[in-house]
């Protein structure tokens, strides 16, 4: 009985770490055994004989604690043998000594408390100057004059009108080259002409564009970096 007792109710009163499995499973095992010791004494006054002996000595002083703190009213309901065999053995001249006085019977089993958390005061004492630091920032944001966004570098240019840059893209991207360039000549106009001039500017490192591939990856390249012009 004591392999169950003691884990049952020492980790509802702190002694050991809590286990909500180990305490159920002790419990169950508390129970059964003293259902054995209660058909036991159904017919017997000591553990022993006719007299009081070490044994009803020892199982009454591991219940003492059982009684104080788990073994509540409902749980004596069902041992009325095991109570009186304990009364009986407690209300002795020098058990009640050693004792101190009337054993606790407790009404109703304690129950596992969570311990509450301490609050950190540093904690607190460190939020504060974050915070005000925080609010003084965001103070001198406001107060700051806010600059003009600058321009994009390709806004002088103007808006495409006459040619759908983005479609060629697609057209390039999407084909083989001599479909993508048959594309452009069909859709090239004099006005598209007149507003990609720019495009008229000699290459400096031709011989960086030996291969095909190498002159797809600077288009590529040259139109990603373009794409503020098109919007």
């Amino acid at each position: 009985m004591a392999q169950g007792l003691g884990p049952w109710f020492r980790p509802l009163n702190g002694s050991l770490p809590y286990n909500k499995a180990a305490v159920e499973s002790a419990k169950a095992f508390t129970i059964k055994q003293l259902s054995i010791l209660e058909a036991y004494l159904a017919d017997r006054t000591f553990l022993v004989g006719e007299r009081i002996t070490i044994a009803d000595i020892f199982v009454a002083s591991m219940l003492t604690r059982g009684f104080e703190l788990v073994l509540d009213a409902e749980v004596r309901a069902a041992i009325p043998n095991v109570l009186r065999h304990f009364n009986t053995i407690v209300h002795q001249e020098h058990f009640a000594a050693v004792l101190g006085g009337e054993p606790t019977l407790i009404e109703k089993a304690i129950v596992f408390t969570p311990p509450k958390k301490e609050a950190k005061p540093e904690a607190a004492k460190k939020e504060a100057p974050v915070k005000a630091a925080k609010a003084a920032e965001e103070e001198a944001d406001e107060a700051a004059p806010v600059e003009p966004k600058a321009a994009h570098p390709t806004a002088a240019l103007g808006n495409a009108k006459s040619w759908p840059l983005d479609e060629f893209k697609r057209q390039y991207s999407n084909n083989e080259t001599p479909v993508a360039f048959k594309w452009l000549k069909d859709n090239w106009t004099a006005e598209a002409s007149q507003e990609y001039s720019l495009w008229r500017a000699d290459y400096k490192y031709n011989e960086e564009l030996t291969q095909v591939f190498m002159s797809s990856n600077l288009i590529t390249g040259f139109h990603t970096r373009l794409e503020g012009s098109r919007k």
